[in-house]
C-alpha cells in the first residue's frame, strides 16, 4: 500500500478517516466507475476502516463533560463548607480526587481500555495542578507560583510520553511557555528550561502536530531569551532596547525556519507552505522597517553605541551551518538573503568606528529603499517566470506597502514621490494586463 501521509496529496489530510468519503467510494463502486480492488486501495490509503481517535468520538467527550460537571458540583459543595472543614479534611479534599483519577487510570489500563486510561490520566494531570495550588494555600507556601507550574509540568511529562498524548503536550507546552515568560520577567534561569524544551521538542519530532509545532515556535523563542539572560546576563527587552528587537526576531525566524526544514515532510504540504510563507512575510516586514529613516536612525544609533549582541550572530551562524547540510530551496535562499541585507550593514557598523552616524544612516536608508524596491520587482518577476500567482500577488502587495510608506514620509520631496507613484501605477497596470493575457490563460 502506498503511504500517502509521506507525500503531499492536497486532500489526504482532509479525507483521511472520513465516513462520507467512504460512502462516496462505495457509490463509485456501485456505479462501476472503480473496481472493488481500487475501492479497497482508496479505503486502505485514506485509513477509512480505522476507528477514529478518542478525541473525535462524541461519546468520550460527553463522558468527560459529565465527569467534569459532577466534579464541579462536588467542589462547590466543598467550597460552601470550606471554612468549617479541619485541615486534614481540606488536604484530603484535594488529594482524594487525584488518587481516584490515578486509580481509575490504572484500572482502565489493566482492562486494556487505553482510551479510558488516557482520559483518566488527563483528568489526573489537571487535578495535579489544582492540588499544587490548593495544598500550597492550605500550608501557606508562597513559592507555589510560578514554581508550582514547573512542578506541574514535570509531574505530567511521564503521562504525555507514556500515552503519546498530543492533547496534553499542547496544553502543557502552553504552560511551559507561560513559565518561561515569568522566568524572563523575574530575570531568572533554571536548568529545567533546556531539559523541558528538549523533551517537548522530541515529542513534537516523534508525534508531529501542527498546533504543537506552533507552540514550539513560541517556546523556543522564550527559551532563547531565557538563555540570553543566563549567558549574557541581559534582559533583552530592557537592556538591548526596543530598537534591536527586529534584528533579534529576524535571526530567530531564520533559525527556526532552518530547523523546520529538517521535519517539514512530516506535516501537510499546505501547512508547511503556509508556515514558511507567514514567517518569510514577517522577515520582509522587518526588512521594510529599514525603509523608514527614523527607524533606521534609531537602530544605527543603538548599534553604534552598544553593538550587536553575540547571541544574534550565534543564531545566524547555527542557521547557516544547518542549512549548508540541506537541499537548497528558493524560499530559504530568500530568507538568508533578507537577513544578509539587514545584518551585513549592522556588522560593518559594529566593526568600523563611525564618527558621524547621520551620514551612515542616510546611506543605509537610501540603500534599503533601493534594495526593498528591487526585492518587490524580483518577487513579481519570479511569480511571472514560475507562473505562480501567489508570488506574483505578494510582490505587488509588498510594492504597494512600500509605496504607502513613501507616501507617508514623502520620500525626499513631493516631486520625487509623485514621479515614483506615477511610474509605479503605470507599471502595475501593464503588469496586470501582461499576467491576464500571457500567464492566466
Amino acid at each position: 500500500m502506498y503511504n500517502f501521509s509521506q507525500t503531499y496529496i492536497p486532500m489526504w489530510s482532509h479525507l483521511k478517516g472520513s465516513d462520507r468519503f467512504k460512502e462516496e467510494i462505495d457509490w463509485w463502486q456501485k456505479q462501476g466507475w472503480i473496481s472493488p480492488e481500487q475501492a479497497n486501495l482508496f479505503i486502505d490509503s485514506y485509513e477509512l476502516n480505522q476507528a477514529p481517535p478518542w478525541y473525535k468520538q462524541s461519546g468520550v467527550w460527553i463522558k468527560a463533560v459529565s465527569i467534569l460537571i459532577v466534579v464541579m458540583g462536588i467542589f462547590l459543595l466543598i467550597s460552601a463548607n470550606w471554612q468549617n472543614l479541619p485541615m486534614p479534611m481540606q488536604v484530603l479534599a484535594g488529594l482524594l480526587p487525584l488518587g481516584i483519577a490515578y486509580g481509575l487510570a490504572i484500572w482502565h489500563y489493566q482492562k486494556n481500555n487505553i482510551n479510558g486510561a488516557h482520559l483518566s490520566m488527563i483528568f489526573a494531570s489537571l487535578m495535579l495542578g489544582a492540588n499544587i495550588a490548593l495544598q500550597a494555600q492550605i500550608f501557606h507556601i508562597s513559592a507555589y507560583f510560578p514554581d508550582g507550574i514547573l512542578w506541574w509540568i514535570i509531574g505530567t511529562m511521564p503521562v504525555i510520553f507514556f500515552f503519546r498524548s498530543t492533547f496534553l503536550a499542547i496544553v502543557f507546552q502552553a504552560l511551559f511557555l507561560m513559565w518561561l515568560f515569568f522566568q524572563n520577567e523575574y530575570f531568572q534561569f533554571s536548568l529545567w528550561s533546556p531539559i523541558l524544551l528538549i523533551a517537548f521538542a522530541y515529542f513534537v519530532y516523534r508525534h508531529p502536530h501542527w498546533l504543537d509545532l506552533l507552540f514550539m515556535l513560541g517556546s523556543f523563542y522564550m527559551f532563547l531569551v531565557n538563555l540570553i539572560i543566563a549567558v549574557e546576563e541581559k534582559r533583552l527587552e530592557r537592556i538591548y532596547d526596543f530598537e534591536l528587537m527586529p534584528l533579534f526576531f529576524g535571526a530567530y525566524i531564520l533559525l527556526f525556519l532552518t530547523i523546520f526544514n529538517f521535519v517539514k515532510q512530516d506535516y501537510s504540504g499546505r501547512f508547511a507552505g503556509s508556515l514558511q510563507t507567514a514567517l518569510l512575510t514577517v522577515l520582509v516586514f522587518f526588512f521594510y522597517i529599514f525603509t523608514f529613516k527614523d527607524a533606521t536612525e534609531a537602530i544605527v544609533r543603538e548599534i553604534a553605541t552598544k553593538g550587536v549582541p553575540a547571541s544574534f550572530y550565534a543564531m545566524i551562524i547555527i542557521a547557516v551551518v544547518l542549512y549548508w547540510q540541506q537541499p537548497k530551496q528558493a524560499k530559504m535562499n530568500v530568507a538568508f538573503g533578507i537577513i544578509a541585507l539587514v545584518f551585513i550593514p549592522a556588522l560593518l557598523l559594529s566593526l568600523v568606528k563611525v564618527s558621524d552616524t547621520q551620514v551612515y544612516t542616510d546611506i543605509l536608508f537610501m540603500l534599503m529603499n533601493v534594495l526593498f524596491f528591487a526585492y518587490c520587482v524580483w518577487k513579481i518577476y519570479y511569480g511571472i517566470k514560475q507562473k505562480e500567482k501567489g508570488d506574483f500577488m505578494r510582490g505587488i502587495f509588498y510594492l504597494l506597502v512600500w509605496l504607502i510608506g513613501r507616501y507617508i514620509i514623502l520620500f525626499e520631496d513631493y516631486l520625487t514621490t509623485s514621479i515614483i507613484f506615477i511610474l509605479a501605477g503605470v507599471g502595475l497596470y501593464y503588469l496586470n494586463n501582461y499576467w491576464n493575457k500571457r500567464i492566466a490563460h
